[in-house]
């Protein structure tokens, strides 16, 4: 578990870093790019959890729970907006939410010029993930509060475009 976590982790710097560039309208293209792969990859992702989520709860006889909730606006709200797909059984899809999410927000960063603005908000964002992470392994809470985009991905994907912005000076 510890490995997965660290994974993830590292995962999301490696995709901040991966947004820097200096050529605007290359990242600008770059990171659409990558939004529309992993957009396919993530719908491809829920696709074949649900799958297995209908055949296994239709083989233990609980298929109407699941009925009832994909007939729920809320279900569809909680996984757009979450990244909570336990219903499926694909908890670990948060963090593919969480990536699409990042790329729009630096799709926006870069195209309007707003590294500034990633300088400002890292340092809070990591220390609301420190903070947060701590608690939720330290009490039984859920894991929802560091598991989404504002905790789990973007403190980790602006470490990783201020590394790639500072490479020369951390040499």
């Amino acid at each position: 578990n510890a490995i997965g976590v660290c994974g993830v982790g590292f995962f999301y710097i490696i995709t901040g870093y991966a947004c820097w560039g200096t050529d605007k309208d290359l990242m600008c293209r770059k990171i659409l790019k990558r939004l529309r792969r992993n957009g396919i990859i993530t719908v491809i992702a829920v696709a074949v959890y649900f799958v297995f989520a209908w055949f296994y709860k239709k083989r233990i006889y609980a298929l109407y729970p699941l009925k009832r909730a994909l007939h729920l606006p809320v279900t569809y709200l909680r996984m757009i907006s979450l990244g909570d797909f336990e219903l499926i059984y694909g908890a670990a899809l948060w963090f593919m939410i969480a990536l699409l999410y990042c790329y729009i927000i630096f799709y926006i960063i870069v195209r309007f010029d707003l590294k500034k603005l990633v300088y400002i908000m890292t340092i809070p964002l990591l220390i609301i993930r420190i903070v947060v992470d701590t608690y939720v392994n330290s009490y039984p809470v859920s894991w929802h509060l560091s598991g989404n985009l504002i905790v789990g991905a973007l403190p980790m994907v602006c470490l990783g475009y201020v590394i790639a912005d500072q490479k020369e000076r951390l040499k």
